[in-house]
């Protein structure tokens, strides 16, 4: 045990669980961004399609 844990009080089995809790924690963080990031992705192919969108409405109306 280090002298860190042993002057916080805390004994190997509390170690432990507090390093299981942050990197549970940490995992939650990293599902969180992949899905941030895959929700990003959605939204600009949409706007991206948007944008197709209208620049065929006004293609079609420069020809009339």
């Amino acid at each position: 045990m280090t002298c860190a844990a042993r002057s916080k009080g805390l004994d190997a089995d509390s170690l432990k669980a507090r390093v299981e809790e942050v990197q549970g924690t940490l995992q939650k963080v990293s599902d969180a961004k992949t899905k941030v990031v895959g929700f990003v992705e959605t939204v600009k192919k949409v706007v991206t399609s948007v944008s197709s969108f209208f620049d065929r409405i006004k293609d079609i109306i420069a020809k009339f």
